[in-house]
């Protein structure tokens, strides 16, 4: 995944091609609302999972365009990190 410029150095200190104060925080703002949701998906149940899954696929067997074509592949995608 490929991540946008490190604001800062190693060291801490600014570097000379440092952001707009409006580009630092989007940055920071953003690592941190991934943080958060990192951490609520290690905290949703299994089941709750599942069952989120499942309204999914009934919500995308439910449209008429699905229903039209002979073969639809979905993938699963697992959003519980180990």
């Amino acid at each position: 995944m490929k991540r946008g410029p490190d604001p800062s150095s190693a060291s801490g200190e600014p570097r000379s091609h440092a952001l707009a104060p409006e580009e630092f925080i989007r940055i920071k703002v953003k690592a941190e609302l991934r943080k958060r949701m990192r951490g609520v998906r290690k905290t949703t149940p299994i089941e709750a999972c599942a069952e989120r899954s499942a309204k999914i696929v009934m919500a995308l067997l439910a449209l008429p365009e699905l229903a039209k074509v002979p073969l639809v592949k979905l993938v699963s995608i697992n959003l519980r990190y180990s």
